[in-house]
């Protein structure tokens, strides 16, 4: 069973709706998570019974280095997923697998306001990217992407409703890799990779058809018009 980490600054939206879609599935996630501010997502875990710690360090290096002890020393977790506003420093991401979701089909748009500048840009398309973390901003190795046209007209709020969908979706078919011990096969570009499935929008895709199907009710009940 993996152990997942998160390192998270927000209300943990992505994360928390990942974990009522696995438990609904029947799965039940190892996960803690570490905040370094009040913040909303604090409250979810108190309501899912996970257990988290508030490292309130302002310095880049202080702060990873104490999550990186929390996480993998104390937890013993296998991996970790930022939903965080700061830079780490590599006493973190050095530790053990590291991975960031980023709203926008890297390389294009990196940094903060990526779906506003998609928008502003023109472009037709707009996606999300997995990726391992690095001491660049959003230039890790890519480990997965989805996509989705934008509609004529699209608001900034609109997208920002489908950007995400895809965050939650990227999430979860990272947990369903390392799960299944795919994750490092993955990241170490192994040629038995290539069986992994993959879609017209999503590279990779999710495996457990359970899991995609609570994943479209979802987006039904959320009103998000994304797979159609």
């Amino acid at each position: 069973m993996t152990r997942l980490g998160i390192v998270c600054s927000s209300g943990g939206a992505v994360f928390v709706a990942a974990m009522d879609l696995l438990r609904e599935c029947g799965y039940r996630p190892v996960t803690v998570v570490v905040t370094d501010r009040p913040c909303g997502v604090e409250n979810e875990c108190e309501r899912l019974g996970i257990e988290w710690r508030r490292i309130e360090d302002p310095t880049r290096e202080g702060f990873s280095r104490q999550a990186a002890a929390w996480l993998f020393d104390k937890h013993q977790v296998d991996w970790t997923c930022l939903f965080f506003s700061r830079l780490v420093s590599s006493d973190l991401f050095a530790r053990g697998i590291c991975l960031n979701i980023h709203p926008s089909i890297l390389p294009a748009f990196p940094g903060f306001g990526a779906v506003r500048r998609t928008l502003e840009s023109g472009s037709r398309f707009m996606g999300a990217t997995a990726h391992l973390t690095d001491e660049s901003s959003d230039a890790g190795p890519i480990l997965g992407q989805v996509i989705a046209p934008i509609p004529h007209g699209a608001s900034v709020q609109l997208l920002e409703r489908l950007s995400f969908a895809q965050k939650l979706y990227l999430l979860l078919v990272l947990w369903e890799l390392a799960e299944h011990d795919a994750l490092a096969t993955l990241i170490d570009h192994d040629v038995s990779a290539s069986v992994l499935p993959i879609l017209s929008w999503a590279n990779p895709a999710l495996q457990d058809q359970r899991l995609a199907e609570a994943f479209n009710k979802f987006l039904r009940n959320e009103g998000i018009e994304w797979l159609r």
